[in-house]
């Protein structure tokens, strides 16, 4: 006879398939612009770097202090050798969203059962912005590892008093803060509540036990404050680019743009289409409430509410416009908080011959379903996308996780059949970083547009309308370099890169062919008046980016 599999076996593995599903897809994933930036600027060069150089928030500096000393260990000499060993890069972060993934079952069976914490992991690996972030070699996957650990830790120090899990939750601010300065909106809330649920404790606690509680909550504020201290010691060297940088001086669109706009858009995100969830919480609530059977939310369960909708509040009160990606460090706060939500409708809904695990067992395989569909449907889109000229860049669609998105294919592809050895013409590429060194790594020279500005000037009696700063390298070990060349451009075209590199092209390579790497290959076809007396001829790829081979006609 055979053995039933147990049910929250099953659960575990409907919750991990979505991310087993996402490693297969994107272990290997080429690197894009601002992985190689953090590879080549702030991972692979001395440990003084990394701690000292901010010039932008690109420096996300715990996580590039990591990834150095793991570069080490790999023994990676150079960029290159990184973009060859990227699978070992992405399985470290893997290891983390692991991590991640634990901590939010170990904070599920204290909310609701282990049924329903296994549930609340699934929840998690469904939900489309973690498995976005989940391997990407930056610090927003190592945030959510970090904030979830501080949410257990913290905890678990209130609940057991042990030293432990007080130097755990010290260590988990200090990496959360010094990985991402934005994370302090979520770790802000969550630690006004902690301390007063720590003084709530304080206060109720028997007479003979107030100067022990008194001791346990002064190490918690104690820990709290060093912490901090030591968070701003270390962003010292760096700290007035860290507050006055671009992009935190940067104004919202509108004064409320934080809850009118950020919030709804993260949380449609991170619901991820499934809708269905939401609709099974509030009829829950409503058959609830009429059998007066909802008992409410426990306080833990209504911090991490206030955790998920404060964060917003927060950034609202600080006047400021943060970019959607650093928010994705609430995913798992938002995947506990909607697994206690569906754990309590469960209670009240009555479904005949049906427990509240079958209902678990039932939204989970409507979780899976509803991921594997918008997993699919988003590299549809991608794709489309490019037919469209739109570069998608946001929690839930990234133009770098497309499936087409291949620079290495392409660049090697290159470096195997080209005929002449002169530099590669760069025009829209999208992704004009990954697509330059992709090209070094086979050590292959090119040219690509940085800007193209409206300027007027006269330059040796001729009149230009226009300036240009053409990036070019002149080989792998080489620095990459820039040209300004004035131009005299038609100022109502959009091909001004295509009209700028070709005119550079033959200034350096007279009559000779060359070859040309677009997204938008339909380009050249709409605007065929604008390139009389070149010729152009596609070689096919699978790739977001198509070949040409051209020449001077």
């Amino acid at each position: 006879m055979q053995k039933k599999i147990p049910l929250n076996a099953l659960l575990w593995a409907i919750a991990l398939l979505p991310f087993g599903y996402w490693l297969f897809l994107h272990l290997n994933q080429d690197a894009w612009w601002d992985e190689i930036l953090s590879f080549k600027n702030y991972a692979l060069v001395e440990v003084k770097t990394t701690l000292t150089s901010y010039p932008d928030p690109n420096n996300h500096i715990f996580f590039n202090l990591l990834n150095g000393m793991y570069a080490r260990l790999l023994g990676t000499a150079d960029l290159y050798e990184a973009l060859d060993q990227l699978p070992l890069y992405r399985a470290l972060q893997a290891v983390f969203a692991l991590g991640c993934l634990l901590y939010v079952y170990l904070l599920g069976r204290q909310l609701t059962n282990p049924a329903y914490a296994v549930f609340g992991v699934l929840l998690l690996t469904c939900t489309l912005p973690f498995l976005n972030f989940s391997l990407q070699l930056r610090g927003y996957n190592l945030s959510g590892f970090f904030l979830a650990g501080s949410l257990y830790h913290g905890w678990k120090y209130l609940d057991t008093h042990k030293q432990a899990h007080l130097a755990a939750l010290f260590a988990g601010i200090f990496l959360l803060l010094y990985t991402l300065p934005s994370n302090i909106y979520p770790l802000a809330v969550f630690l006004l509540f902690l301390c007063w649920e720590g003084y709530t404790k304080f206060k109720k606690s028997p007479r003979k036990e107030k100067k022990k509680a008194r001791r346990y909550l002064i190490w918690l504020l104690a820990a709290l404050g060093t912490g901090f201290l030591l968070v701003y010691l270390a962003y010292l060297p760096v700290l007035e680019n860290v507050l006055n940088n671009r992009f935190v001086t940067k104004e919202p669109p509108t004064k409320t743009f934080a809850i009118s706009t950020l919030l709804p858009k993260v949380l449609t995100y991170f619901v991820s289409n499934r809708w269905g969830l939401l609709l099974f919480v509030g009829i829950g609530f409503i058959a609830g409430k009429r059998k007066k059977t909802w008992a409410g939310l426990s306080f833990r369960a209504r911090v991490l509410l206030y955790v998920l909708f404060g964060t917003f509040l927060l950034v609202f009160l600080h006047g400021k416009a943060p970019f959607e990606r650093t928010l994705v460090c609430l995913a798992p706060v938002f995947a506990l908080s909607l697994s206690t939500l569906v754990y309590k409708a469960a209670e009240v809904i009555e479904i005949k011959r049906v427990g509240k695990k079958a209902i678990a067992l039932i939204l989970s395989l409507y979780s899976l379903g509803t991921c594997l569909f918008e997993i699919e449907q988003n590299d549809q889109k991608l794709i489309q996308n490019l037919v469209l000229e739109k570069r998608e860049q946001n929690l839930y669609r990234n133009y770098y996780l497309s499936s087409k998105f291949t620079p290495d294919a392409v660049a090697k592809k290159i470096s195997q059949t080209r005929k002449l050895k002169n530099p590669v013409i760069m025009a829209d590429e999208i992704d004009r970083v990954s697509v330059l060194y992709y090209l070094l790594k086979y050590n292959i020279e090119s040219y690509g547009v940085a800007k193209v500005r409206h300027k007027k000037q006269k330059v040796g009696g001729q009149d230009y309308n226009y300036v240009a700063m053409v990036q070019k390298t002149n080989g792998r070990d080489q620095d990459v370099h820039y040209i300004n060349m004035p131009c005299r451009l038609p100022a109502n075209t959009g091909m001004k890169e295509y009209l700028v590199l070709l005119s550079l092209y033959q200034q350096k390579h007279p009559g000779q062919g060359f070859l040309l790497l677009t997204a938008y290959a339909h380009r050249l076809e709409d605007n065929r008046k604008l390139f009389q007396g070149y010729t152009f001829l596609k070689h096919e790829e699978e790739s977001y980016l198509s070949v040409f081979e051209g020449s001077r006609t």
